[in-house]
């Protein structure tokens, strides 16, 4: 299997609909905090807003062209931010999400240059807690939250520090498997 080139761009205009659509689609809406789907208006404003804030980023994961996803970091400041992510279309390549992590902590530390790296994950999504295991994030203070449309969920909070993080990355990386080390090396960010 073709290893694919993963870019990260700016959210473009041209865009917002389809990115409606992933984020409205039950598969990632039931593992956000906002729950609630997102009508073509609230769409708009929180595209207009975007330029207007410097404490959120959002940005396009396209995979050989193709917009696929999304990265987000919210909470920036000089000292960390939180990230997020979601994958809208089906038919990606293995290893995608392993990916977008990759690029998060590449990201936040490089472009963003803050020292920490929070995330934040519902107790029963597990594809992304063990992920963040396996890269070394630290727990930290777990929270319980209700969600828009009523639900209790409890929040697993996870830290990692950028000096972690250039100490372990080719020791994260070492242990995957070779195809996803050659695709982390074709992350591009615009």
């Amino acid at each position: 299997m073709k290893i694919p080139e993963s870019r990260f761009s700016p959210v473009s205009e041209h865009l917002i609909e389809k990115i409606r659509t992933w984020r409205n689609s039950k598969r990632v809406r039931e593992n956000m905090l906002d729950d609630s789907t997102i009508e073509p208006h609230q769409q708009r404003i929180w595209f207009e807003n975007l330029s207007k804030t410097t404490s959120k980023e959002y940005k396009v994961f396209y995979q050989d062209s193709k917009p696929i996803g999304m990265l987000y970091f919210s909470d920036i400041d000089q000292h960390s931010c939180v990230w997020g992510c979601y994958i809208g279309e089906e038919a990606i390549w293995p290893g995608t999400g392993v990916l977008l992590a990759i690029a998060a902590l590449d990201y936040a530390f490089n472009h963003l240059e803050v020292n920490k790296l929070q995330a934040e994950v519902f107790e029963d999504n597990t594809s992304p807690i063990r992920m963040h295991q396996a890269f070394g994030y630290k727990p930290r203070q777990d929270r319980t939250v209700t969600t828009k449309n009523g639900r209790q969920v409890r929040l697993l909070c996870f830290e990692y520090l950028q000096e972690d993080w250039k100490a372990n990355r080719e020791k994260v990386l070492g242990k995957m498997p070779k195809q996803i080390r050659d695709a982390a090396e074709l992350i591009v960010f615009d």
